[in-house]
């Protein structure tokens, strides 16, 4: 498994997850002005549902990138046939169910829990009926979508990924354009979910020739199955719980104005750090892989080479953020925001920065067949973080929820980090901060510190503040390029800039 290799996937994989945001991110205002707010509102109020219908998928995605990689490297093609057809079955049967209970819930409780225009109820209707199928589809495409990535193809499934995404939010837009409204644009993301699908069956038959979804499955690749997607299914509802936990204690003790003032901080920082987690994310196939194979010194090795690169990533977005979150709140959503909101923004930076460095240990424990470590600890963060804040808004405000959830989550990763290391993945904890952590955290603080001794002598203005916002991202270049970057990437690198010589 070679670098360029680990480099390559990772950059296909952020790019496909990143190319359908921005043109998401364009498209949206013309889509709600076209569709109007109350006609926008019950197609979110949709997406939402669907959401928490999706805690029905027990994660088998997570058990069959896992035991692919393992068996294709082994050579078991009977084995892979085995876990792709219990997968399969497993989704189809779920997503049935998902949809019947979808369907039946519209007319039960739903159009009478859901506070939806008079005018708009029957087309509402409709589209929750509509839907129903979608999630069925949804389920069954993210699922298939995880099989090439198993074979390390990340680069085909992000051309897809892209491919779809941004057709769905532009072939919108021409449809809206058209005149067709609410209901048209919701048969249209139940068609482009079914060529995806399609095109994601071509795909795997294209990607592992051998492939077959109608074996018979072994009772030993049961269990395993199951005994592994149990795990990751309790990581998923910890998870869930987790990511919701702050909006509602909030939203129960301060107000929704105070989640909107929260939120967006929160919003800005998972967008940002979602850019590593995405590169990120190819470890866990390979993991799975030099696992099986026996191959752990290897494994090792491009552990500690991705987490020197994700931690500096990650270390230079946190300082970033940090040091110019007053100035980057009041460009996107003004003053008034920004200086409710900055001190807020800067802890939750930093608790994002410390919750991420356990993604690439996760990826490596649940690759080596430790799940149950991985969902425990994720029940242990839900559980801690939910007193924490609850603590913290009572007494202190929503400046008391961000310090809470930096403390919670602090406690955790390091408590994951320790036993990590030392049980699952063998490494020794010091070896990775040495090699993987200790330069970039000290360029970061000699940084931090350099800007604060250069405002003691020329206050911030709009003019030094984006000179000093330039000169950072140079100086995290230029360290960048020097001390993180491989000979091989230096390499190229040197090639591409010859060529403009």
């Amino acid at each position: 498994m070679t670098s360029h290799i680990i480099v390559k996937n990772s950059l296909y994989n952020l790019i496909g997850w990143m190319l359908p945001i921005v043109v998401n991110f364009l498209t949206i205002p013309y889509i709600v002005k076209s569709l109007g707010n109350d006609s926008y509102g019950v197609l979110m109020l949709v997406t939402a549902v669907i959401g928490y219908f999706s805690l029905l998928d027990i994660n088998f995605t997570a058990g069959s990138i896992r035991y692919v990689a393992e068996y294709h490297a082994k050579g078991e093609h009977k084995h892979v046939n085995e876990v792709l057809s219990l997968s399969f079955l497993g989704y189809s049967i779920i997503g049935i169910i998902g949809a019947i209970l979808l369907y039946l819930s519209t007319d039960l409780f739903l159009m009478d829990l859901l506070k939806i225009p008079e005018n708009l109820r029957e087309v509402a209707r409709t589209v929750f009926h509509i839907s129903s199928f979608g999630f069925f589809l949804n389920l069954i495409q993210n699922y298939l979508s995880s099989i090439p990535k198993a074979m390390h193809r990340f680069d085909l499934t992000a051309k897809m990924e892209a491919g779809f995404g941004i057709s769905l939010m532009l072939l919108t837009v021409v449809f809206l354009s058209m005149g067709i409204g609410l209901l048209g644009i919701v048969i249209l993301r139940l068609v482009v979910a079914l060529l995806n699908c399609s095109a994601l069956f071509l795909l795997i038959k294209k990607t592992i020739p051998y492939s077959s979804f109608l074996s018979p499955v072994g009772r030993d690749i049961r269990n395993k199955m199951v005994s592994f997607s149990s795990y990751s299914f309790l990581s998923k509802v910890a998870n869930t719980i987790y990511g919701n936990t702050d909006g509602l204690v909030i939203g129960s003790v301060v107000g929704s104005a105070a989640v909107t003032l929260y939120s967006v901080p929160f919003l800005l920082v998972g967008r940002l750090t979602g850019i590593t987690s995405h590169l990120a994310m190819v470890l866990y196939p390979v993991a799975s892989e030099l696992g099986a194979l026996g191959k752990r010194d290897e494994l090792k090795k491009i552990y500690i080479a991705m987490s020197r690169q994700i931690f500096f990533l990650n270390i230079a977005l946190t300082t970033i953020l940090c040091l110019f979150s007053e100035q980057i709140l009041q460009i996107w959503m003004g003053n008034e925001f920004a200086r409710k909101t900055y001190i807020v923004l800067i802890f939750i930076a930093l608790g994002n920065f410390t919750e991420s460095l356990t993604n690439l240990p996760a990826l490596v424990n649940d690759g080596l067949s430790f799940p149950q470590v991985t969902a425990s600890f994720a029940f242990l963060s839900a559980f801690l973080r939910l007193v924490a804040v609850v603590i913290g808004v009572k007494y202190y405000g929503l400046l008391g929820v961000a310090v809470s959830y930096f403390i919670s989550v602090s406690i955790v990763s390091l408590a994951f980090l320790v036993y990590a290391h030392k049980n699952t993945i063998k490494l020794s904890l010091w070896k990775l901060i040495k090699e993987a952590f200790l330069k970039s955290s000290i360029f970061a603080v000699v940084v931090v510190l350099g800007l604060l001794l250069v405002k003691l002598f020329i206050p911030s203005s709009t003019i030094t503040t984006p000179i000093e916002f330039i000169a950072i991202l140079a100086m995290f270049s230029f360290f960048a390029y020097k001390s993180i970057l491989s000979l091989e990437w230096k390499g190229k690198i040197n090639k591409q800039l010859g060529l403009f010589k």
